[in-house]
């Protein structure tokens, strides 16, 4: 106490805390790291106890880690205190891998457990002290914790309160075809959650996967309450993906936009991207016409296409875009090209 100011810190007074050992069944840093990302995603996203935000303390971790020589004999054990990422627990993990490796064959008899650091700046472990062995810890009961029978408690209703398992959801949404955005949705509950709504109204793969690329890409900024607007995202999303009528990001995000606006109905979509291709086919020219000369311009490459090529689709649509100045849609300018290299 100093000119009366308490200089106690309470940072954390009240804040309940969990610690976790595991079995020794982690055999690799890298597994290492895998574990801990699972049991974060576990922590915040599932049981949802806490943030788990590494950088904020929420989440630590003090790795132990031995060697085996040939013959199975186990060093000692290390251990490495207060990792705060998951990159760094790998590289400490690691870096000390390799040093008892090294060390093991002068290895001395009986001697003590240590703790290392790791120095990020630098990438090495450094010594910390001498590990005290269990009786220096003069363990003795705390009255306040007893101990817990889970026997008691039943496992499986609980279970069913936590809902979908992380693992059971990203193999939900692989199968739907989100694979390459799936973590990414499913790290954002409010991204999850209009997925969810959209495969409840009947939405298709082809929708569902058109409505992650859209989140993840920022092209709608999801707020909550925004599933009341789903029939509105699904008709944008039908005509986006649609070859015959395909829009452009700048025409999707402006749709989009006006989502929340009572008087911006489905009448109001139609209406707004029948103008929006009467806008680009006037900027764009004649489609047709346009690919007919790249294609004349090009033989060889319309040659190695209908060779077995198909790689030079890309050639073709970076030379419609280039013409057009992008004012065109990738799926109609996909569609008409197809259409005439097929020939």
């Amino acid at each position: 106490h100093a000119k009366g100011k308490s200089l106690v810190d309470l940072n954390r007074a009240g804040t309940p805390l969990m610690e976790m050992v595991t079995e020794p069944d982690i055999t690799s840093p890298k597994l290492a790291g895998d574990f801990l990302r699972r049991l974060q995603k576990l922590v915040r996203d599932e049981v949802q106890v806490s943030d788990a935000d590494l950088e904020k303390g929420h989440f630590r971790c003090d790795a132990n880690i031995s060697v085996c020589d040939d013959q199975g004999n186990m060093s000692e054990i290390v251990e490495l205190k207060n990792l705060n990422s998951f990159r760094f627990i790998e590289k400490a993990l690691q870096i000390e891998e390799e040093r008892l490796r090294e060390e093991y064959p002068n290895w001395p008899k009986k001697k003590a457990k240590v703790t290392r650091g790791y120095d990020s700046d630098r990438n090495v472990t450094f010594a910390q002290r001498e590990k005290e062995e269990a009786a220096d810890y003069r363990y003795f009961p705390e009255p306040d914790l007893p101990p817990v029978d889970t026997t008691k408690f039943d496992l499986e209703a609980m279970r069913q309160e936590i809902g979908e398992s992380y693992d059971a959801k990203l193999e939900r949404y692989n199968q739907l075809g989100l694979d390459r955005v799936a973590k990414v949705v499913i790290a954002d509950k409010a991204y999850s959650k209009i997925i969810d709504e959209a495969i409840k109204a009947g939405a298709s793969k082809s929708e569902i996967v058109a409505i992650g690329s859209m989140l993840v890409n920022k092209y709608l900024d999801w707020k909550e309450g925004d599933a009341q607007h789903l029939e509105k995202i699904l008709k944008i999303v039908e005509y986006n993906i649609n070859p015959e009528v395909g829009l452009l990001k700048e025409q999707v995000i402006e749709l989009l936009s006006h989502i929340r606006e009572t008087s911006f109905t489905i009448a109001s979509i139609e209406q707004r991207i029948g103008e929006m291709a009467r806008e680009r086919e006037a900027s764009s020219g004649d489609l047709s016409a346009i690919v007919d000369k790249i294609l004349t311009d090009n033989p060889q490459e319309v040659e190695n296409y209908r060779s077995g090529k198909k790689q030079l689709i890309g050639f073709f649509m970076g030379q419609v875009m280039k013409v057009t100045g992008g004012k065109v849609s990738p799926q109609m300018a996909s569609k008409v090209l197809r259409e005439k290299l097929e020939q």
